[in-house]
């Protein structure tokens, strides 16, 4: 179902995970980001949703599209590296 609005869109999402609907989430944050493309709470709740669903490729073109984001001035540094570094330590666990 596509959100009326950004805001709304959050509150679904919310939903959405608290039931483990991942591929819902996903639907909703990248209909958010239709309506709201340079939407960094979205694309960092999207980077979370692909990450669940163990879709690492998405996550980081997702991350790459927020680390432009700060090379062009628009977005907060210290978040970016937190999640890259979380991503990084995820793909060890897994792949070793």
């Amino acid at each position: 179902s596509a959100p009326p609005d950004v805001e709304a869109g959050y509150y679904l999402v919310e939903a959405h995970l608290k039931l483990g609907r991942t591929r819902n989430a996903r639907d909703v944050l990248e209909r958010l980001l239709e309506l709201a493309p340079e939407d960094d709470e979205a694309m960092n709740q999207l980077v979370k949703v692909y990450k669940a669903d163990r879709e690492y490729d998405k996550a980081i073109a997702v991350l790459a599209k927020l680390a432009e984001d700060h090379i062009d001035g628009r977005s907060d540094n210290s978040r970016l590296l937190w999640q890259l570094l979380m991503l990084e330590k995820s793909v060890e666990r897994i792949f070793g």
